[in-house]
């Protein structure tokens, strides 16, 4: 009787079940600004692009191409950039303006009626490293090259603090594009002023001669740049059971990021 009773509700249920016509909210696509200050560059770079809507068919995101994008110092002074085909980016024109440590800049783009801008302060002095040493780890396999990497650096005192720590192999010729072989973030809360330091491993198969060089960076940042960057790691992972990482934002009037960081580098070899 029971297992009657069990089929007769679940024909119920079935029978229950309708199609439903929601209308599904519309989002409007938003102006994205990405712009990432430093000394470190002779002309800064911008990134403008409309956003793809989050529920509906997804597109990928659209370049464009034909805004006005031009970034203003805390004194007033006006670069424009002028968009660069080859590179796909935004670019000011050679040194044309200087990005100093302590000064707040902000990055504008206008397309139309539109038009977002996000603000950066670049932090005052850059870290570097006190101390890096590598050493050779043991590998079952002839092929297979591991180096465990120790680094330290001291914290700047007296304010907070955002640094990232990259490594990439030097190619033979600049133009090449470097994969990153490391990312790691790190905060100096309850270590004002004191000595900091990451230790990691890193693999290198087969390594070409034009490969035996790498490039151990430290970069000081600000809040944008660390949020951005960290998060951007965060959810290119391969985990597919991790939380999702909501992507940081700071510009005003859309989407995207603009930050700042200053960058010290060191040349590890094999």
């Amino acid at each position: 009787m029971k297992r009657i009773l069990f089929l007769f509700i679940s024909l119920a249920f079935l029978s229950c079940e309708k199609e439903a016509d929601v209308a599904l909210p519309s989002t409007k696509p938003k102006l994205v600004l990405f712009a990432f200050l430093s000394n470190e560059n002779a002309q800064q770079t911008a990134f403008v692009s409309i956003s793809s809507p989050v529920i509906g068919n997804y597109q990928e995101p659209r370049t464009i191409t034909d805004a006005r994008v031009y970034l203003i110092s805390e004194t007033g002074e006006r670069v424009d950039f002028d968009f660069v085909w080859q590179v796909g980016f935004y670019v000011t024109p050679l040194s044309a303006i200087a990005i100093e440590p302590g000064k707040s800049y902000t990055v504008y783009a206008v397309l139309n009626n539109d038009s977002v801008w996000g603000t950066t302060r670049v932090p005052q002095q850059a870290a570097s490293f006190s101390e890096y040493v590598q050493t050779k780890v043991p590998s079952p396999f002839e092929w297979e090259q591991k180096r465990r990497i120790t680094c330290k650096w001291t914290d700047i005192p007296g304010q907070d603090n955002y640094y990232r720590i990259t490594l990439y192999p030097k190619p033979e010729f600049p133009a090449e594009d470097a994969e990153e072989l490391y990312n790691g973030f790190f905060l100096d809360r309850q270590q004002d002023g004191k000595t900091m330091a990451s230790s990691f491993e890193v693999n290198a198969y087969n390594p070409e001669p034009n490969q035996s060089r790498y490039a151990l960076n430290l970069v000081t940042s600000d809040l944008p740049y660390y949020e951005y960057h960290r998060r951007r790691v965060n959810y290119a992972g391969e985990d597919p059971f991790s939380e999702p990482s909501p992507m940081y934002n700071n510009v005003k009037g859309g989407l995207g990021v603009v930050g700042s960081y200053l960058k010290t580098s060191v040349e590890l070899r094999e």
